[in-house]
């Protein structure tokens, strides 16, 4: 007779407590595989998210074999061969099954954050052994060390022909011995490596992006599979290869050019281990490359005023700086070489201070090459250049076929349908994190704001190269943008892509507000869509223009700086839509599909416009009109003086000065800016000095406007223009016109300033004050020779 037979709940047991000591408490030294744990920040939160994992995959077991671990692994990204590889190197006791604590430490070991360094580093480099000695001999053969040398210059960018890899194998085989041997030992390699003979191991056996990545995306223990940005969207199937489920966004014929992959950051050569790589040095001459958005560190940076009690730390990268100002390195710190660290700072800050789950936005989108934002980078910085045609090499046929000249904002022979694909996944990833905003975003100074962009990526990028060419997280700006990111322009697509990468790169410094052209009907109305459906296709291009919109419905709708700057779109709401302002406003429905419908209180606030005064040579009557308006005349309520219907827009209002101060006095702002209106020279300063228009899209409609931008910071308001003379182009959609002959777009500012005899380029000069400027600017400021935007909202009028 059989015994009773009962499930058992199986017990987890950390491996090593937050505080630091072993199983059983105590004092007692650290165990190899506990510093391990330790060194790669597996805390209790972080251990028992990973036991979740394990218990979920092989339930009801308590171990788990290979065709588990297989699948396990093919869900994130790792074809069959390569699962047997990695389970090699996890089952350190060869018993053919896995333990959690098998589990564990393998991850650890794999951690992108771990270390390279003392005793994580041997025991990683016993990981790596094992890893590459495919016939579990306890030696390598040169074919598998032959594999090592591969990896590792396929982690470093170098090429990795089969002559240059058998050449570096044999030469670097010397360091371990001078004889020559048909087998490499397991202590000659840990001999090697950990007296420096032997480099290149740190790139090794590491996961392209954190296995904790799900538990930081979700707030804490949650086991939900982590977002399309660390997961693919299919899993591999066994034996499957990169080629068959990577898709090559941005390489041509005989070319090599970025990438895009679509699987989360993860890029799968032959080679067992190569997507393992940790990315190398990045960053063009344009600026901006691997750490272009830089987001990583403290994932609160810049958007909140810090605490008296806050403590600053390490951030978990270096970069090394050209003369021009680019990115040429980017580098764990402590990948950096071992002199650079007292023996203490090793032991202390590199294996406990850097190792926080916070930290995994640097380590898995920011400095990651291979994120899907960094590879959108990449590929915008080939498509702003102009490249001349080549002659490629290689071909199957023995042929050598001729690569056409691409103009500079162009794509070229670049397969656009990855661009979309890539894209998707961009605001896939951005869904989550605007929805995690609130509507009125509070900001500290010093803060950068910019206007209208319109599809202009033109002077997109060439505020980069002026205000955040070393990135923006290498910068000690913020960055606040006040919307209408599209229609109009060419570039449209480009520009969200670009500020989207940067939103995923730097999302608490790089804030991007949705302004009145963020709205599927408007888009319809004009040119955003169009443009969506004619670069991308049909099918591509309405999944894209609905998948950037979805974004846009989750956008903030106002932003505030130092709690003095009140920023927005269009302009100021009437008082009978809100009670407390912030707390109506974060009130605001997200998403918002529909402002109109949805938030009468989000609708005033994009479409609203001041009260203009009458133009030279107006009537009399109509100077007395508006002034009269200006007074106290109201279109609405008695609660709304000082608010008229916009009846050159068709909805929303116009607000005069006494509703302005109103507002300001009510909330305590000092100014308000705004954008929603092309100006002149950039930016127009109205209504007594206390409202700023500025718009940042030079060359509007063809028209000869400037572009400007603004930067409060220390107090003082300061209004930056930029010298686009020498790249003046047409406005009009490339879809609309075969005309796109255009140059790469110089990066010059230039600043007003009283009493300036001119234009100044190439360097900031104290702008005008209007902060603190006695005077202000007449409120006919703009030329006569700009029209206002004239954008109508053809929807059905709302009394609101």
């Amino acid at each position: 007779m059989l015994p009773d037979c009962a499930f058992v709940e199986t017990q987890f047991e950390l491996c090593i407590t937050s505080a630091g000591s072993s199983d059983g408490g105590g004092a007692a030294p650290l165990s190899p595989t506990q510093q391990l744990v330790k060194a790669a920040g597996f805390g209790d939160l972080e251990q028992k998210f990973l036991f979740n994992q394990f218990m979920k995959a092989c339930a009801p077991s308590a171990s788990m074999c290979f065709p588990v671990f297989a699948q396990y692994f093919a869900a994130r990204g790792f074809s069959y061969e390569r699962a047997k590889h990695l389970f090699r190197a996890f089952d350190s006791h060869r018993r053919g099954f896995l333990q959690f604590r098998d589990f564990l430490v393998g991850h650890a070991a794999m951690e992108p954050s771990t270390p390279h360094g003392s005793t994580p580093a041997e025991l990683r480099c016993r990981y790596i052994f094992r890893y590459y000695d495919e016939d579990c001999d306890g030696c390598l053969s040169f074919r598998e060390f032959r594999n090592i040398i591969r990896d590792i210059r396929l982690a470093k960018k170098l090429s990795a022909t089969d002559d240059e890899v058998t050449f570096d194998a044999t030469e670097q085989a010397k360091v371990f011995s001078q004889e020559k041997k048909e087998l490499l030992p397991l202590n000659d390699f840990l001999s090697a490596v950990g007296q420096l003979k032997f480099r290149g191991t740190s790139n090794l056996f590491r996961l392209a992006s954190s296995a904790l990545t799900p538990l930081k995306t979700n707030g804490g223990g949650s086991d939900h599979p982590p977002p399309k940005r660390t997961k693919p969207s299919q899993a591999r199937s066994p034996g499957s290869t990169s080629e068959e489920s990577d898709s090559s966004v941005f390489s041509l014929p005989g070319r090599p050019a970025p990438r895009l992959d679509t699987t989360g950051g993860r890029r799968s050569p032959t080679s067992p281990s190569s997507a393992f790589g940790v990315g190398g040095s990045g960053g063009g001459d344009s600026g901006g490359g691997a750490g272009s958005g830089a987001g990583g560190g403290d994932p609160s940076s810049g958007s909140t005023p810090s605490s008296p009690n806050t403590a600053f730390e390490l951030a978990t990268h270096t970069v090394k700086v050209r003369r021009s100002g680019s990115l040429s390195e980017v580098s764990l710190l402590w990948d950096v070489d071992s002199s650079a660290f007292s023996e203490s700072a090793q032991k202390d800050i590199l294996s406990h201070g850097l190792r926080r789950v916070d930290r995994l936005l640097s380590l898995d989108t920011t400095f990651n090459l291979r994120s899907h934002p960094n590879e959108m980078i990449n590929g915008l910085r080939y498509f702003e250049r102009a490249c001349r045609g080549s002659t490629a090499a290689g071909s199957s046929s023995g042929q050598q076929p001729q690569l056409e000249d691409k103009p500079a904002m162009n794509w070229g022979q670049v397969e656009m349908k990855g661009l979309a694909r890539c894209l998707l996944s961009l605001c896939e990833m951005l869904q989550t994190v605007f929805s995690e905003e609130p509507r009125m975003v509070k900001l500290r100074s010093p803060t950068y704001i910019l206007g209208d962009i319109h599809g202009n990526y033109h002077d997109l990028v060439c505020f980069e190269k002026v205000l955040w060419r070393l990135g923006t997280h290498l910068s000690p700006a913020n960055f606040l943008f006040l919307g209408d990111y599209v229609d109009r322009g060419q570039f449209g697509v480009e520009v969200v892509s670009y500020l989207f990468a940067q939103k995923a790169m730097s999302p608490k410094k790089f804030i991007l507000l949705r302004g009145n052209h963020e709205i599927r009907d408007i888009q319809e109305n004009f040119t955003f869509k169009r443009e969506c459906m004619a670069k991308f296709g049909d099918s591509y291009g309405l999944q894209v223009w609905e998948a950037v919109n979805r974004c846009f419905d989750r956008m903030p709708i106002a932003a505030t700086v130092d709690g003095k700057i009140f920023c927005v779109h269009g302009g100021i709401p009437r008082p009978s839509l809100y009670r407390s302002l912030e707390r109506d406003l974060n009130a605001v429905p997200c998403p918002l599909p529909s402002p109109v419908d949805q938030s009468p209180l989000a609708w005033e606030i994009m479409w609203s416009d001041p009260l203009h005064p009458p133009q030279a040579g107006a009537s009399a009557a109509g100077a007395a009109a508006a002034a009269t308006a200006d007074d106290d005349a109201s279109d609405f309520g008695s609660s709304d003086v000082g608010f008229a219907f916009n009846k050159r827009r068709g909805t929303a209002c116009c607000f005069s000065y006494q509703a302005l101060d109103s507002f300001l006095r009510a909330n305590k702002f000092s100014h308000v800016i705004r954008a929603h209106e092309v100006q002149q020279v950039g930016f127009q300063i109205q209504q007594k000095g206390k409202l700023l228009t500025v718009f940042s899209s030079s060359h509007y409609c063809n028209g000869n406007n400037e572009a400007a931008c603004v930067l409060a910071d220390h107090y003082k308001i300061r209004l930056i223009r930029l010298d686009t003379s020498s790249t003046h182009h047409s406005g009009t959609p490339a879809f609309y016109s075969s005309a796109s002959g255009r140059t790469s777009p110089s990066a010059t500012a230039t600043t007003s300033s009283p009493g300036s005899g001119g234009v100044r380029s190439g360097r900031i000069v104290d702008a005008i004050d209007s902060a603190s400027s006695s005077t202000s600017p007449g409120e006919g400021a703009a030329s006569a020779s700009v029209t206002a935007d004239d954008d109508e909202c053809n929807l059905p009028t709302i009394d609101l």
